[in-house]
């Protein structure tokens, strides 16, 4: 399973439900932000990438479930079904 998760301040709770094979997929619009985010959760199934909920950088059909504010287009573009 991955899990896509648009707010940072999700993230801890996102890894507390993460099962060891899932992934992680973190979205933020600030550069300083996920870093400080991958110094805190060093962990190698997180994924950070530079982006918001309004144009999703992932690509279609990514993801299992999604955590967080998005653009309900986005959201579902990067479902899988």
């Amino acid at each position: 399973m991955t899990i896509l998760v648009l707010d940072g301040d999700l993230l801890g709770q996102a890894l507390g439900q993460l099962a060891e094979d899932e992934l992680l997929i973190v979205v933020d619009p600030s550069a300083d932000r996920l870093e400080k985010l991958q110094q805190d959760f060093p962990d190698p199934r997180i994924t950070f990438l530079i982006g918001d909920g309004i144009v999703i950088p992932v690509p279609d059909g990514s993801v299992d479930k999604v955590l967080g504010e998005g653009s309900e287009a986005e959201r579902r573009r990067v479902l899988r079904r």
